[in-house]
């Protein structure tokens, strides 16, 4: 019985409900999974749960049921467990922590030694036989556990291939790390796109491009690809395959695509910061205004300075903001300019009044970046409307 509804004494009619009764001793477990899980739930996988009534104690089952259907406020699906619950400790309502094991092969299929071989019910993931046969439950035929979706652990066991989740540079359709060459005289090292599969909270699986032993670089790859953006090498940005169709040809004098880590951005000549200033501020402007085509007519100052003070390399970085497909580009392009005029004026000082560097932390996926304004007020290039306001001023340029 789980509920009372009337006391000794009381007039009933017929249909009156009096109690309200259920058996317990089998019970589900309804948890919240994120979509970005759901690649790693799957039917009859096993659930270790924990709850604040029982510290220390953990619970087990098997998920049976997962809601076709995702919540567009949370972004979770429901997911059902049944858990055997003989002792009556688990009660209706209870809040529960809930961990989901997944261990999959280099082909994304599940495994698990316990389903093995095994036959099981599609209704009831906790009957679980070694032949053959029926449900204990509710009668319906078992199914071969490849049939849900799980390999032999003794068959296709080769392990996935992961990297850490700082190595790769991701630009939203394209995913770049740089791996060292063997064999070379110093530390030298190629850039390479490969294809991701799913994020391991601090990993991600490589489904292609990498082979176990490539040494990918974890600290220090935006520092490389930076250095190959400024010499117009293909980068991050800048695939091998793709470049702007007026865009300068590199010069005979830039190095091969595969750079070592000392490789150093360029630092403009002095003579040329206010030509790339006055560029770069309505560059800035078009930025935070969310305006892409002013940002990419403002580009054209920028290579025309480039081409006047004769740095093809810097003209390049114009030319990715004047043929940029979409905002985020003519941005990423953007921090490089950033870069190249803070480092200027920190060794030349500011020829064009007080100037002030800015640092939004939240920007490029937390990697954060900064950029140059005229007054103190946050103006963000970055974000644009949606963020606008977001970052500090971190340093100011008085006038030389």
């Amino acid at each position: 019985m789980i509920h009372k509804n009337t006391l000794q004494g009381d007039y009933v009619q017929t249909g009156t409900r009096i109690y309200t009764i259920a058996d317990l001793s089998q019970v589900w477990l309804k948890m919240d999974a994120y979509e970005s899980d759901l690649t790693w739930i799957h039917y009859g996988q096993q659930v270790e749960f924990t709850t604040i009534s029982y510290p220390g104690q953990v619970f087990h089952g098997r998920i049976s049921f997962i809601d076709p259907f995702l919540n567009e406020l949370t972004r979770t699906v429901k997911v059902w467990v049944n858990v055997a619950n003989p002792n009556g400790k688990l009660k209706p309502d209870m809040f529960i922590n809930a961990v989901v094991r997944a261990k999959v092969n280099a082909n994304g299929e599940f495994l698990d030694q316990q389903l093995a071989g095994k036959w099981i019910s599609p209704m009831h993931p906790e009957i679980i036989k070694d032949q053959p046969g029926t449900c204990d439950i509710c009668g319906m035929p078992l199914v071969k556990a490849e049939s849900l979706g799980y390999v032999d652990a003794d068959k296709n066991i080769e392990p996935p291939l992961i990297i850490p989740g700082t190595a790769p540079l991701i630009t939203g359709t394209r995913a770049v790390v740089y791996v060292k060459i063997p064999d070379a005289e110093k530390p030298t090292f190629e850039g390479r796109e490969i294809i991701l599969g799913a994020r391991l909270k601090d990993h991600y699986i490589v489904k292609s491009g990498l082979e176990e032993g490539d040494q990918v670089v974890v600290k220090g790859n935006f520092k490389i690809d930076g250095a190959l953006q400024i010499q117009a090498k293909p980068s991050m940005m800048s695939p091998a395959d793709q470049k702007p169709s007026d865009a300068p040809e590199p010069s005979e004098a830039m190095p091969a695509s595969p750079v070592s880590p000392e490789a150093a951005p360029q630092i403009l000549p002095s003579t040329s910061i206010p030509d790339f200033l006055s560029a770069y501020k309505s560059i800035w402007t078009a930025l935070y205004s969310d305006d892409l085509p002013k940002a990419r007519q403002g580009s054209k100052a920028w290579v025309d300075a480039a081409k006047k003070h004769s740095l093809k390399n810097i003209e390049m970085i114009g030319h990715k903001v004047m043929h940029a497909s979409d905002i985020e580009i003519a941005r990423q392009a953007f921090g490089q300019m950033s870069g190249l005029l803070i480092a200027a004026i920190e060794k030349h000082g500011s020829q064009s009044g007080v100037l002030y560097a800015a640092h939004c932390p939240m920007a490029f996926d937390n990697k954060g970046a900064r950029w140059l304004q005229w007054d103190q007020k946050i103006l963000n290039p970055y974000f644009g409307d949606a963020m606008l306001e977001c970052g500090a001023i971190t340093k100011t340029f008085a006038a030389k």
